[in-house]
């Protein structure tokens, strides 16, 4: 995201103020002089996480951290998300595997095809065939 020159020039200023004058990348620690590429860095914690502490960071530094440490990261904290929320995990792809846990159809130990029941279904049926008369009283 593209920072307004308003609040590049504030972070210059507020590093500047930090460093006695001179302005320092947060990654590095090496100066960073006024022609230098520069970017707005949220250290120590990311932005992705939460994090709201800026400074000045070597475009070059900028870069090799959020490739290195920043996006991995966020990836995993994402993944993790997801996988805790339900929102993925096994069997929850677009096309079901046939007679998987999220399919319609179920396989007997024999190989058969039958419809996947209920576990209500599934008593029933086990009651039906224990009591074929009905349940004596």
């Amino acid at each position: 995201m593209n920072s307004s020159s308003r609040e590049r020039e504030a972070v210059w200023q507020r590093a500047e103020a930090e460093g006695n004058g001179r302005v320092f990348c947060n990654l590095c620690g090496i100066r960073v002089f006024t022609g230098d590429d520069w970017d707005i860095s949220h250290y120590p914690v990311p932005k992705s996480s939460g994090g709201t502490k800026t400074g000045v960071a070597h475009r070059r530094c900028n870069i090799k951290d959020n490739v290195e440490y920043v996006t991995p990261i966020a990836a995993r904290v994402r993944r993790k998300h997801r996988w805790h929320t339900g929102v993925t995990g096994p069997g929850l792809t677009d096309d079901a595997l046939p007679g998987g846990r999220r399919s319609n159809v179920s396989k007997t130990i024999k190989g058969k095809v039958v419809p996947r029941l209920t576990q209500a279904q599934k008593y029933r049926q086990t009651m039906a065939a224990l009591w074929p008369h009905g349940r004596p009283e």
